[in-house]
């Protein structure tokens, strides 16, 4: 698509971002009360929309019945779920920042990896599971490597600290430490705790840039303040699912995962989105939520971002009384 990108000295309406020579300062947004001078440069792809809608749909009707991937592959849906981000930020309408940020000093204990966050994180009262012969009970035991009565012991990770110096509803903005490890990238998924607090948050990282002082600035977007850690019971998908053929094999197993569910914007989990490790995103997978004194199934419906080491999968309640009670 590179035939499609502008760049152009003067505004123009399929550029929607610049730069100026006479600055060192990352690329903006243009906009309409934009004070015009001969160092702006003006760039944007907007004129590759119609031939990315293409690419879209024809991704979208080839999509293999079960996604599989090589090595550090992406997923099909996962390709799909850039093409879709760079259409929206490709576009005239791309979203802007328009929370209010403001000044903090103050400093923040950092974890990553979704296995530790999913540990870390406020969990489900494990002794309120449901239905669990002693057997499952033990192999999911062995799988979480966890003892079930006491989920927070046995627990090895090393924090970073951070200082922060801006904050906003939805996110915040810090400085590395020196030694900042090489883990830190654009895209990794983080837990954040202030030193002052036991709650774990989940975000993940935005942004990264060199300040005027030659330090590493980062940006985390907030994901939840909430976040509730969680077991779901693998049941299958449509055919397939376990209750159809279950009682035909009395050597069957279920098959666990742990997850993190993260609350909507007004901390509900009515509209709850999921966090689980590569690979656990099945188009239409249906899954036990091992909480609560009834059963809570959910149907996994659409991949949104993939990193490193996690998925953010929507998923739908099967049972609203059920997605009111959780």
């Amino acid at each position: 698509l590179s035939s499609y990108f502008d760049f152009k000295e003067a505004p123009d309406a399929d550029c929607t971002y610049y730069f100026d020579l006479a600055q060192t300062v990352a690329p903006m947004d243009v906009h309409d009360k934009l004070q015009i001078t001969s160092t702006m440069r003006f760039f944007g792809a907007v004129r590759a929309l119609p031939k990315l809608e293409e690419i879209i749909k024809e991704s979208e009707r080839i999509q293999p019945e079960q996604e599989q991937r090589m090595d550090n592959e992406f997923t099909p849906q996962g390709k799909l779920t850039v093409l879709r981000h760079l259409q929206v930020y490709w576009s005239k309408d791309h979203p802007h920042r328009r929370q209010e940020r403001r000044g903090i000093h103050t400093s923040i204990e950092v974890i990553h990896g979704f296995k530790i966050i999913s540990k870390l994180v406020v969990n489900a009262e494990l002794d309120q599971m449901t239905d669990l012969s002693e057997e499952e009970a033990q192999l999911l035991k062995e799988q979480s490597k966890l003892n079930l009565t006491d989920a927070d012991d046995n627990v090895d990770y090393v924090t970073e600290t951070w200082n922060v110096l801006d904050i906003s509803v939805g996110g915040i903005g810090g400085r590395l430490p020196a030694a900042a490890s090489d883990w830190v990238k654009i895209g990794v998924l983080c837990g954040l705790k202030a030193t002052n607090s036991d709650l774990w948050w989940v975000g993940v990282g935005k942004r990264l840039e060199i300040d005027a002082e030659d330090k590493i600035r980062v940006g985390i977007q907030m994901l939840a303040k909430k976040p509730l850690s969680v077991w779901l019971r693998s049941l299958g998908k449509g055919v397939e699912l376990v209750s159809n053929w279950e009682s035909s094999s009395g050597s069957f197993k279920y098959t666990y995962l742990a997850a993190v569910l993260v609350p909507d914007a007004q901390n509900s989990y009515k509209q709850a989105t999921l966090l689980m490790e590569p690979g656990g995103y099945q188009a239409e997978g249906i899954y036990e939520v091992m909480m609560g004194e009834k059963n809570n199934n959910i149907k996994l419906t659409s991949l949104l971002t993939e990193g490193a080491d996690y998925e953010h999968i929507k998923f739908q309640w099967m049972n609203s009384a059920n997605a009111a009670g959780a």
